[in-house]
């Protein structure tokens, strides 16, 4: 896999693509955008994510071609402890739009046009802004 790093230049955060093949625009490529990137995901807390970073990776692992984006929101000490005092506590999920579009515009650099997205399915009217399809959600059983 190759690790492509990109910078968010209004917040300064670095997110982190890895990149797996040669991506080309009618490939229909199997498709993770994880956020936030936190220790904690890689420890395999209960982080209310649909499909843990190791998992993910294992899934495109088994593929010709697959892209993980780690978005990054720099965690402080104060917000870890807070994800872990409401592990297993439903959470609402309302923020995920705003993150919509950094992921979309490192899928389009990459040069992804249709996907397979590995998450729960849930309307993400942007991507066709961005002339990204999914194709398909992939829910973690």
């Amino acid at each position: 896999m190759r690790l492509i790093l990109y910078t968010d230049l209004l917040s300064k955060n670095t997110h982190i693509a890895l990149v797996k093949g040669k991506i080309e625009s009618n490939d229909n490529i199997l498709v993770r955008v994880h956020e936030p990137l936190s220790i904690l995901d890689f420890i395999e807390a209960e982080t209310n994510h649909s499909w843990p970073p190791l998992e993910a990776l294992a899934l495109i692992r088994n593929e010709d071609k697959g892209v993980i984006i780690f978005l990054n929101y720099q965690e402080s000490q104060n917000k870890i402890s807070d994800i872990l005092e409401t592990i297993n506590t439903p959470t609402d999920n309302t923020n995920d739009l705003r993150n919509y579009g950094i992921g979309s515009q490192i899928l389009v650099d990459i040069g992804v046009k249709k996907m397979k997205l590995l998450a729960s399915p849930r309307k993400m009217p942007s991507m066709i802004g961005y002339g990204l399809q999914v194709t398909e959600f992939i829910e973690n059983n």
